[in-house]
């Protein structure tokens, strides 16, 4: 319920464990952000395609790396690939 209500999700710095819901969600988007900038240095991934609602997080994270890869949104991909497979694959009934 009111624990997990709608919040920014922010660079916040703190030691030991979070006292609240935003710390921890804050903290645990941190610490996923940073696996990934470290995956897309290390395996020199040139091009990332993000998918979902989320995309803004994404999309501003990834702008702030030292050499960022191509970033393409697509919020929809998903319901757009079903809705291909539906129209395309399935025969009417």
């Amino acid at each position: 319920g009111e624990n997990l209500r709608q919040f920014a999700l922010k660079a916040t710095a703190f030691e030991g464990l979070p006292h609240d819901t935003e710390m921890a969600m804050s903290g645990s988007y941190q610490a996923f952000a940073a696996l990934v900038r470290e995956l897309i240095r290390e395996h020199q991934i040139q091009k990332v395609l993000i998918t979902g609602g989320g995309s803004p997080l994404w999309t501003q994270l990834l702008a702030g790396m030292e050499a960022p890869p191509v970033v393409e949104t697509h919020p929809d991909l998903i319901h757009s690939a079903l809705l291909y497979w539906m129209t395309t694959q399935i025969e009417p009934l």
